[in-house]
């Protein structure tokens, strides 16, 4: 199945809306997309993002966009399987015969937890490892994501300034025509209406979207350990199935556990009389 980038459909959509119903209300498209109070909204914002951080981090942004947009979550159920037929395939051939599976296992941090297991590390040394790592990307994924909410917070104070620049420039250019003045006094909100935009429709989801994806990888990662930690005690295949499955809905959880277990096929042992 293809791909959906829910994040891009959604902020689309809500932008397509806003501007729709100002176009409906009368709003000109000309003086929405208003250059100088894009600018300032955007230009501030970034700017006062790059003040309040590191330059190293501030040009990941373009890295954490493509993330919020295009990042998927793992698929659990693969993984579980893939426990499975590990599990039973080690029972009958010994954890070496794993070196072979690691390239086959997609997520990084499954690949690397199972050669520590076949590397002959023991329970309590996986754990260890495991949980200095999911520390580490727990606290580098939550000052990403603050990054963004602060980009939240920056962009509607932005939209404030733009608008009392926009307000300074017209009362000090009045002239004897009204009408010129409200006009212009009506332009000058339109960095306003940019700021609390990009803030709510921008800047806050892509926060929320990254923090889905923090919270999916968190605890795909504990489903790893626990699959680990049943390879390594030795747990029929079929309770590590049971094991893992609960981490899962009810409905998948019936439909994976009621499927046969997978056949785990060895190749023949040739007598040295027949090579």
């Amino acid at each position: 199945m293809k791909h959906i980038s829910t994040p891009l459909i959604g902020i689309t959509l809500g932008i397509a809306i806003i501007v729709g119903a100002y176009i409906y209300e009368g709003g000109s498209v000309a003086a929405f997309f208003l250059i100088p109070a894009i600018s300032i909204v955007l230009g501030g914002t970034l700017a006062a993002t790059l003040a309040g951080t590191t330059f190293a981090r501030f040009l990941l942004i373009p890295s954490f966009l493509r993330i919020a947009f295009a990042g998927r979550v793992h698929n659990t159920v693969a993984i579980i399987e893939q426990f499975v037929e590990f599990n039973a395939l080690s029972r009958r051939e010994g954890f070496l015969i794993l070196r072979d599976k690691l390239y086959e296992v997609e997520f990084l941090f499954f690949r690397k937890m199972l050669r520590l297991c076949v590397d002959g590390m023991t329970v309590e040394q996986i754990h260890e490892t495991a949980h200095a790592e999911m520390e580490s990307i727990n606290e580098r994924h939550l000052d990403n994501i603050a990054l963004f909410k602060k980009m939240a917070g920056y962009s509607p104070t932005m939209g404030i300034i733009g608008t009392v620049v926009g307000l300074i420039t017209t009362l000090g250019a009045v002239n004897s025509n009204p009408a010129m003045l409200i006009q212009h006094i009506a332009l000058a909100f339109i960095a306003t209406l940019w700021g609390i935009l990009l803030a709510n429709m921008l800047w806050l989801p892509i926060a929320e979207r990254l923090t889905t994806l923090h919270n999916e990888e968190l605890r795909t990662m504990r489903l790893v350990l626990d699959g680990i930690t049943a390879l390594l005690n030795g747990s029929a295949p079929s309770v590590t199935r049971a094991t893992l499955a609960s981490v899962l809905p009810s409905v998948q959880q019936d439909a994976l556990i009621s499927k046969p277990l997978p056949v785990v096929r060895i190749a023949p042992i040739v007598p040295e009389s027949m090579q």
